[in-house]
Protein backbone atom coordinates (compact mmCIF):
# COMPACT_ATOMS: atom_id res chain seq x y z
CA UNK A 1 0.00 0.00 0.00
CA UNK A 2 1.30 3.24 -0.75
CA UNK A 3 1.92 6.74 1.40
CA UNK A 4 -0.75 8.13 -0.71
CA UNK A 5 -3.59 5.14 0.41
CA UNK A 6 -2.26 5.32 3.70
CA UNK A 7 -2.98 9.43 3.90
CA UNK A 8 -5.93 8.99 2.29
CA UNK A 9 -8.05 6.46 4.48
CA UNK A 10 -6.51 8.52 7.83
CA UNK A 11 -8.06 11.62 6.86
CA UNK A 12 -11.51 9.84 6.27
CA UNK A 13 -11.27 7.91 9.64
CA UNK A 14 -10.57 11.51 10.91
CA UNK A 15 -13.30 12.70 9.19
CA UNK A 16 -15.67 9.86 10.33
CA UNK A 17 -14.50 9.76 13.76
CA UNK A 18 -15.08 14.21 13.82
CA UNK A 19 -18.80 13.66 12.47
CA UNK A 20 -19.64 10.91 15.08
CA UNK A 21 -18.58 13.28 17.61
CA UNK A 22 -20.68 16.01 16.28
CA UNK A 23 -23.92 13.73 16.00
CA UNK A 24 -23.70 12.87 19.79
CA UNK A 25 -23.03 16.30 20.58
CA UNK A 26 -26.10 17.14 18.62
CA UNK A 27 -28.11 14.31 20.85
CA UNK A 28 -26.94 15.88 23.80
CA UNK A 29 -27.86 19.37 22.72
CA UNK A 30 -31.22 18.21 21.24
CA UNK A 31 -33.75 18.91 23.82
CA UNK A 32 -32.50 22.38 24.73
CA UNK A 33 -32.41 23.16 21.32
CA UNK A 34 -35.82 22.02 20.83
CA UNK A 35 -37.23 23.42 24.07
CA UNK A 36 -35.70 26.84 22.92
CA UNK A 37 -37.74 26.05 19.85
CA UNK A 38 -41.51 24.85 20.87
CA UNK A 39 -41.28 27.75 24.08
CA UNK A 40 -41.55 24.98 26.56
CA UNK A 41 -39.34 26.00 30.30
CA UNK A 42 -40.12 23.31 32.92
CA UNK A 43 -37.56 25.48 35.77
CA UNK A 44 -39.21 27.62 38.04
CA UNK A 45 -37.24 31.07 38.93
CA UNK A 46 -35.92 32.00 41.80
CA UNK A 47 -35.38 34.74 43.21
CA UNK A 48 -35.84 36.75 47.34
CA UNK A 49 -37.66 39.50 49.41
CA UNK A 50 -36.13 42.45 49.69
CA UNK A 51 -36.94 44.34 53.01
CA UNK A 52 -36.13 46.38 55.93
CA UNK A 53 -34.39 44.33 58.91
CA UNK A 54 -37.52 45.45 61.39
CA UNK A 55 -40.50 47.88 61.52
CA UNK A 56 -42.18 49.73 64.50
CA UNK A 57 -46.24 49.20 64.85
CA UNK A 58 -47.93 51.54 62.66
CA UNK A 59 -45.34 52.48 60.29
CA UNK A 60 -45.52 51.28 56.72
CA UNK A 61 -42.05 49.09 55.66
CA UNK A 62 -41.79 48.36 51.51
CA UNK A 63 -41.00 44.39 50.49
CA UNK A 64 -39.37 43.85 46.85
CA UNK A 65 -39.20 41.07 44.42
CA UNK A 66 -35.84 40.51 43.84
CA UNK A 67 -36.05 37.42 41.33
CA UNK A 68 -34.81 36.10 38.07
CA UNK A 69 -35.19 33.31 35.62
CA UNK A 70 -32.25 30.81 34.37
CA UNK A 71 -30.69 31.60 31.22
CA UNK A 72 -32.56 30.70 28.06
CA UNK A 73 -35.70 30.65 30.44
CA UNK A 74 -38.88 31.78 29.06
CA UNK A 75 -38.23 34.92 31.38
CA UNK A 76 -40.29 36.39 34.48
CA UNK A 77 -43.81 36.93 33.95
CA UNK A 78 -44.36 41.44 35.33
CA UNK A 79 -48.06 40.01 35.84
CA UNK A 80 -47.01 37.33 37.98
CA UNK A 81 -46.45 38.82 41.53
CA UNK A 82 -49.03 38.03 44.54
CA UNK A 83 -47.64 38.96 48.17
CA UNK A 84 -49.82 37.54 51.27
CA UNK A 85 -49.48 38.87 54.45
CA UNK A 86 -51.61 37.99 57.62
CA UNK A 87 -54.20 40.31 58.06
CA UNK A 88 -54.05 42.06 54.58
CA UNK A 89 -55.93 40.50 51.87
CA UNK A 90 -53.96 39.27 48.78
CA UNK A 91 -51.57 41.90 46.52
CA UNK A 92 -50.06 42.12 43.13
CA UNK A 93 -47.18 43.82 41.99
CA UNK A 94 -43.53 43.81 41.97
CA UNK A 95 -43.34 45.22 45.38
CA UNK A 96 -45.73 45.98 47.84
CA UNK A 97 -45.52 48.44 51.79
CA UNK A 98 -47.34 46.67 55.09
CA UNK A 99 -48.00 48.87 58.29
CA UNK A 100 -48.56 46.34 60.55
CA UNK A 101 -50.82 47.25 63.56
CA UNK A 102 -49.28 45.28 66.31
CA UNK A 103 -45.51 44.15 67.70
CA UNK A 104 -44.60 40.23 66.58
CA UNK A 105 -43.56 38.50 64.01
CA UNK A 106 -45.07 38.53 60.97
CA UNK A 107 -44.62 35.72 58.00
CA UNK A 108 -44.66 37.69 54.46
CA UNK A 109 -44.90 35.28 51.29
CA UNK A 110 -44.08 36.14 47.96
CA UNK A 111 -45.36 33.69 45.10
CA UNK A 112 -44.20 34.76 41.38
CA UNK A 113 -43.57 33.19 37.88
CA UNK A 114 -42.16 33.20 34.90
CA UNK A 115 -43.53 33.31 31.49
CA UNK A 116 -44.31 29.39 30.89
CA UNK A 117 -46.65 29.59 34.21
CA UNK A 118 -43.49 27.79 36.47
CA UNK A 119 -44.77 29.17 39.95
CA UNK A 120 -42.13 29.61 42.70
CA UNK A 121 -42.96 31.16 46.44
CA UNK A 122 -40.74 32.43 49.18
CA UNK A 123 -41.60 33.43 52.51
CA UNK A 124 -39.57 35.61 55.41
CA UNK A 125 -40.38 36.38 58.98
CA UNK A 126 -40.61 39.60 59.54
CA UNK A 127 -39.99 41.07 62.54
CA UNK A 128 -42.09 44.40 64.16
CA UNK A 129 -41.39 46.26 67.12
CA UNK A 130 -43.54 48.09 69.50
CA UNK A 131 -44.73 51.28 69.24
CA UNK A 132 -42.08 53.60 70.14
CA UNK A 133 -43.67 57.24 69.24
CA UNK A 134 -44.06 58.77 71.86
CA UNK A 135 -46.52 62.51 72.69
CA UNK A 136 -44.95 64.87 75.23
CA UNK A 137 -47.80 65.44 77.62
CA UNK A 138 -49.87 68.64 77.96
CA UNK A 139 -47.69 69.35 81.38
CA UNK A 140 -47.66 68.30 84.57
CA UNK A 141 -50.26 69.11 87.12
CA UNK A 142 -49.27 70.84 90.47
CA UNK A 143 -48.70 68.00 92.84
CA UNK A 144 -49.75 67.65 96.72
CA UNK A 145 -46.87 68.28 99.23
CA UNK A 146 -46.93 67.54 102.60
CA UNK A 147 -44.24 67.99 104.52
CA UNK A 148 -43.49 66.06 108.39
CA UNK A 149 -40.64 65.36 110.34
CA UNK A 150 -40.05 61.76 111.20
CA UNK A 151 -40.22 60.30 114.86
CA UNK A 152 -36.56 61.19 115.59
CA UNK A 153 -37.15 65.07 114.49
CA UNK A 154 -34.16 64.73 113.08
CA UNK A 155 -35.34 64.64 109.20
CA UNK A 156 -38.67 65.48 107.41
CA UNK A 157 -40.53 63.21 104.96
CA UNK A 158 -41.67 65.34 101.59
CA UNK A 159 -44.95 63.16 100.46
CA UNK A 160 -45.32 63.92 96.91
CA UNK A 161 -48.58 63.20 94.85
CA UNK A 162 -49.63 64.70 91.06
CA UNK A 163 -50.83 63.36 87.88
CA UNK A 164 -49.90 63.81 84.01
CA UNK A 165 -52.62 66.18 82.36
CA UNK A 166 -54.11 64.17 79.40
CA UNK A 167 -52.46 63.97 76.40
CA UNK A 168 -54.23 64.41 72.73
CA UNK A 169 -53.00 62.08 70.39
CA UNK A 170 -53.40 58.66 68.83
CA UNK A 171 -51.41 55.36 68.16
CA UNK A 172 -51.46 55.31 64.22
CA UNK A 173 -53.69 52.34 62.66
CA UNK A 174 -55.25 51.09 66.13
CA UNK A 175 -56.10 54.40 67.38
CA UNK A 176 -55.14 53.44 71.00
CA UNK A 177 -54.90 56.96 73.24
CA UNK A 178 -50.90 57.47 73.59
CA UNK A 179 -51.91 58.91 76.87
CA UNK A 180 -52.74 55.46 78.92
CA UNK A 181 -50.74 53.10 76.37
CA UNK A 182 -47.19 55.03 76.09
CA UNK A 183 -46.98 58.21 78.09
CA UNK A 184 -48.36 57.05 81.22
CA UNK A 185 -46.12 53.85 81.10
CA UNK A 186 -43.32 55.92 82.19
CA UNK A 187 -41.72 57.50 85.54
CA UNK A 188 -41.17 60.55 86.87
CA UNK A 189 -37.87 62.18 88.61
CA UNK A 190 -38.60 64.50 91.78
CA UNK A 191 -36.03 66.77 93.23
CA UNK A 192 -36.26 68.65 96.02
CA UNK A 193 -33.61 71.42 96.05
CA UNK A 194 -32.59 74.60 98.61
CA UNK A 195 -32.21 77.27 96.23
CA UNK A 196 -30.23 75.60 93.24
CA UNK A 197 -28.72 72.78 95.73
CA UNK A 198 -30.60 69.55 95.77
CA UNK A 199 -30.70 67.82 99.00
CA UNK A 200 -33.23 64.89 98.07
CA UNK A 201 -33.90 63.19 94.86
CA UNK A 202 -35.82 59.85 93.62
CA UNK A 203 -37.64 58.56 90.76
CA UNK A 204 -42.03 57.75 91.21
CA UNK A 205 -43.44 55.04 88.25
CA UNK A 206 -46.55 56.44 86.85
CA UNK A 207 -49.73 54.46 87.34
CA UNK A 208 -50.71 53.91 84.27
CA UNK A 209 -54.88 53.40 85.18
CA UNK A 210 -54.87 57.37 86.37
CA UNK A 211 -51.38 58.37 85.25
CA UNK A 212 -51.06 59.75 88.78
CA UNK A 213 -47.79 58.93 90.61
CA UNK A 214 -46.25 59.31 94.50
CA UNK A 215 -43.15 59.38 96.25
CA UNK A 216 -41.86 60.12 99.77
CA UNK A 217 -38.42 61.63 100.11
CA UNK A 218 -36.74 61.70 103.78
CA UNK A 219 -34.51 64.44 103.64
CA UNK A 220 -32.04 65.19 106.60
CA UNK A 221 -32.98 68.28 108.51
CA UNK A 222 -28.97 69.54 108.65
CA UNK A 223 -29.39 69.99 104.90
CA UNK A 224 -32.57 72.30 105.19
CA UNK A 225 -29.97 74.99 106.73
CA UNK A 226 -32.50 78.24 107.24
CA UNK A 227 -34.61 77.64 104.41
CA UNK A 228 -38.01 79.02 104.58
CA UNK A 229 -39.09 77.14 101.23
CA UNK A 230 -37.87 74.58 99.20
CA UNK A 231 -38.30 73.93 95.32
CA UNK A 232 -40.03 70.46 93.80
CA UNK A 233 -38.47 69.76 90.38
CA UNK A 234 -41.04 67.36 88.53
CA UNK A 235 -39.73 65.55 85.23
CA UNK A 236 -40.84 63.64 83.05
CA UNK A 237 -38.99 60.65 82.00
CA UNK A 238 -40.08 58.79 78.71
CA UNK A 239 -36.68 59.34 76.49
CA UNK A 240 -34.31 61.89 76.31
CA UNK A 241 -36.93 64.23 74.33
CA UNK A 242 -39.33 63.99 76.88
CA UNK A 243 -37.01 65.24 79.61
CA UNK A 244 -37.90 68.46 78.25
CA UNK A 245 -41.06 68.11 80.39
CA UNK A 246 -40.82 69.74 83.45
CA UNK A 247 -42.26 71.53 85.89
CA UNK A 248 -40.86 73.32 88.75
CA UNK A 249 -42.99 74.33 92.20
CA UNK A 250 -42.43 76.28 95.37
CA UNK A 251 -43.19 74.59 98.14
CA UNK A 252 -43.28 76.80 101.89
CA UNK A 253 -41.48 74.98 104.56
CA UNK A 254 -43.84 73.92 107.46
CA UNK A 255 -43.03 75.26 111.28
CA UNK A 256 -40.76 72.12 112.28
CA UNK A 257 -40.26 71.52 116.18
CA UNK A 258 -36.24 71.77 117.03
CA UNK A 259 -33.78 69.40 116.35
CA UNK A 260 -33.19 67.60 119.48
CA UNK A 261 -29.94 67.43 120.98
CA UNK A 262 -27.92 64.49 121.69
CA UNK A 263 -27.60 64.26 125.27
CA UNK A 264 -25.02 62.01 125.17
CA UNK A 265 -22.84 64.45 123.30
CA UNK A 266 -23.48 67.15 125.15
CA UNK A 267 -21.98 65.49 128.46
CA UNK A 268 -18.80 64.53 126.82
CA UNK A 269 -18.36 68.66 125.62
Amino acid sequence: MSASSVSTITTRGRGALLGLSLLLLGLFLLPTAVAAADGTDLTAPTGTIGRPPSAEAGKPATFTANVSDEPGGSGIDPNGFTWTAQGFAERTGASTSYTFPTAGDYAVSLTFRDLAGNPTTVTVKFPVTGDTSVLPPAGIDTPKVTIKPTASKKSITVAIKGEIEPVLGAKAVTGEPLLRSTVCDSTVALSVRRGTTSIGTGTAPIVRSKCAYSRTLTIDRKKLGTAKTLSLVVRFNANAAMRKTSATYSVKLPKLPAIPVDKKKKKKS
